[in-house]
């Protein structure tokens, strides 16, 4: 009874809780960390630093995004997102400069892919949400990023070819 009741409390308190996606628009805080994040991912040299960095900036963009396009901003939730897409586009380019073989070394591109995805399953919300009148320029944004997952996950976990089963042989 006692831990049914701590379950009931943990899960009310967790609902209470402010999202980070909801309205990340009018936090100056959040406004804060995005632009010292944008500075820190421009600065950033290494691709894999650049791509980790990306990981947690991407996901202060969607949310900013997310805000915007709730106040019907809809010219800067697109804006932010087109942004994001650019960033993941070059990190991704840059990345496969510099290593050869992503399934092998996986390190940045492996968490920027599993944040795309996330950051995928928030922008299909955001596009939902809006107006049909609105959503072209962010379906298309959609689409450019779930192809740039469907590439790096096919980089990642690159397919096998199997050679065909030899026949058992019997002395």
């Amino acid at each position: 009874m006692i831990i049914l009741a701590a379950g009931f409390l943990a899960c009310s308190v967790a609902a209470h809780q402010p999202s980070p996606y909801r309205s990340a628009a009018s936090s100056p805080d959040q406004q804060n960390a995005l632009l010292k994040l944008q500075q820190k991912y421009s600065d950033e040299r290494n691709p894999v630093h650049k791509a980790k960095i990306l990981v947690r900036l991407g996901d202060l963009q969607v949310a900013d995004a997310a805000g915007r396009s709730s106040a019907n901003d809809y010219a800067a939730a697109i804006e932010k997102l087109q942004q994001y897409r650019s960033e993941i586009e070059i990190t991704h380019s840059a990345f496969l400069g510099i290593v050869a073989n992503p399934a092998q070394n996986p390190d940045g591109l492996h968490q920027l892919q599993i944040s795309l995805r996330e950051n995928l399953r928030r922008i299909h919300d955001i596009v939902v949400a809006m107006p049909a009148s609105q959503r072209s320029a962010f379906v298309t944004v959609q689409e450019d990023l779930e192809a740039q997952n469907q590439k790096m996950l096919d980089e990642l976990f690159p397919s096998l070819e199997f050679a065909p089963a030899k026949p058992p042989s019997h002395p």
